[in-house]
């Protein structure tokens, strides 16, 4: 039964979608500019301890 069933039903096709080149772009700019922003906020000090 399994061999029966595995021809007859089709897969719908995957419609690409198409993204105009300006978002694109601002999708980038956003992403790398909350990153930064993240990453310098996640930052710890170091202290140089003394030397005795």
């Amino acid at each position: 039964k399994i061999w029966e069933m595995k021809g007859t039903k089709q897969r719908t096709k995957l419609k690409r979608v198409k993204k105009s080149h300006d978002a694109k772009l601002d999708a980038l700019t956003e992403s790398k500019m909350s990153s930064k922003a993240d990453f310098k906020a996640n930052l710890k000090t170091v202290k140089k301890e003394e030397e005795k």
